[in-house]
């Protein structure tokens, strides 16, 4: 069994899942007892906001990882997608066509993504990272170094409103994980991503265009980059170039925790939901005990790379422990 196939096997086992709300469990026990106020229900639900933009966008992300590739230019596409939606409040365009123009825009930019790396057979890391800086330097060029806030009120309403003590911002990230992981279960193109990330050849001889999979990962990450630009803009009433910069580590972090192989095909949703939540309780103590930013980007990253590490040496233990088993049971076999 190889590394990549062990790695796969340990992160599809079940009790990954429950790992994970281990963690949320004790990370809730400590930050409770750090800060009294974090588990008042009022507190709990104010903390969403920050992490409802990288948890929509690692949403966005999964798709993308879940076929092999990589796509770290999320949230200059949310950049720019704000500008877009700035212009057209300025220009007094009614909201529900400033909504689609924008899911638009995201989803523009990430079929420009897709089609580079799908039909061109380009590395994703480079594409995407070409246009995280293509992406963002648009975003001010078009918008200014200022930006804009100045919205309609029923863009605010998406960010940050709520229905009756649930943001509206919250039950959209709920919203949106449930549909993919009806997508991804349940349905031939969500199959179909899985199937790229495992084994592409095997797709492509039976007559699935794995471009054109791997092109239409990258379009849905756009439109939920679009979604999560509406939803920022409405949390932070400002739209801009530097709009969720430096949030890539936070969504990368959450994909790579919630067991989406980096190698692709193998991942659930349900276990992302699991990690994404578990940053936040992470981030909402460090937040509560007035950690710096400095101090919170490092605790983020030491996570990202245990995330990557514990899997990788579990899935490998698992291989040996399966070699040996089955190396005893030739033994036995031979001595009868």
């Amino acid at each position: 069994m190889s590394s990549a196939r062990a790695h796969k096997v340990y992160l599809g086992r079940r009790g990954w899942s429950l790992t994970l709300i281990v963690l949320i469990v004790l990370a809730s026990i400590c930050a409770s007892l750090a800060s009294p106020l974090f588990l008042h229900p009022s507190q709990i639900l104010n903390s969403t906001g920050a992490m409802v933009v990288s948890g929509v966008l690692a949403l966005g992300l999964a798709p993308i990882v879940i076929v092999g590739e990589i796509d770290i230019s999320l949230t200059s596409n949310l950049a720019f997608c704000t500008v877009v939606l700035g212009l057209l409040s300025q220009a007094h365009v009614p909201p529900p066509l400033i909504v689609l123009a924008t899911l638009a825009t995201g989803l523009v930019l990430g079929a420009f993504n897709g089609v580079l790396v799908g039909y061109g057979g380009l590395p994703s890391l480079a594409v995407t990272l070409g246009t995280l800086g293509a992406y963002q330097g648009a975003a001010f060029l078009v918008g200014g170094t200022n930006g804009f806030t100045d919205f309609p009120g029923a863009i605010y309403a998406i960010g940050a409103d709520t229905i009756g003590p649930v943001p509206i911002s919250l039950l959209l990230f709920a919203a949106v994980a449930i549909a993919f992981a009806v997508v991804f279960r349940l349905t031939t193109i969500g199959r179909s991503f899985y199937a790229v990330g495992r084994a592409s050849e095997a797709v492509r001889h039976s007559g699935i265009s794995v471009a054109g999979v791997k092109a239409a990962t990258f379009c849905i990450g756009g439109v939920v980059a679009g979604l999560g630009a509406l939803i920022f803009v409405g949390q932070y009433g400002s739209g801009g170039g530097d709009s969720a910069s430096g949030t890539i580590l936070t969504v990368v972090t959450a994909v790579a925790l919630g067991g989406l192989d980096i190698y692709g095909g193998a991942g659930r949703v349900s276990s992302l939901v699991l990690a994404i939540v578990l940053l936040d309780v992470i981030q909402n103590g460090m937040g509560l005990v007035n950690a710096s930013t400095t101090t919170q980007t490092i605790v983020i990253g030491l996570v990202l790379i245990m995330s990557l590490l514990v899997p990788e040496l579990l899935g490998r233990w698992s291989r040996e422990h399966v070699d040996q088993q089955r190396g005893l049971l030739q033994v036995l076999r031979f001595s009868r």
